[in-house]
C-alpha cells in the first residue's frame, strides 16, 4: 500500500469556523479578548479600570469598586477575539 504525506494550508479563521460547525468551543484568554478592562499603572481598586462595555464578568454594575482585572491566561464563555475570527 502506498504511504501519502498532505500538507493542507488553513487560515486561522477557517479552522476556527470548522471546529465550531462540529460543536466545539473555542476558548478566548483574557489578554486576547475586545471585552478586557485597562489597567492603568496605579490601580487601587475597580474604579481605576475602563471596561470597553459591560459584556466582561469582571465587570461589577452594581459597585464599580468590586470590577477586577482579569490576569492574562483567564478565561469565560464571553470571550471574544480583537478582530481575528469575527
Amino acid at each position: 500500500m502506498a504511504e501519502a504525506n498532505i500538507t493542507v494550508h488553513l487560515e486561522y479563521g477557517e479552522v476556527v469556523e470548522r471546529l465550531k460547525a462540529e460543536g466545539w468551543v473555542i476558548p478566548v484568554r483574557c489578554k486576547d479578548c475586545k471585552h478586557r478592562p485597562t489597567k492603568p499603572e496605579k490601580y487601587d481598586d475597580g474604579f481605576d479600570l475602563a471596561f470597553p462595555d459591560e459584556v466582561c464578568p469582571c465587570y461589577c454594575d452594581g459597585d464599580p469598586f468590586y470590577s477586577w482585572y482579569p490576569k492574562d491566561d483567564w478565561f469565560c464563555p464571553k470571550g471574544e477575539r480583537k478582530g481575528r475570527d469575527e
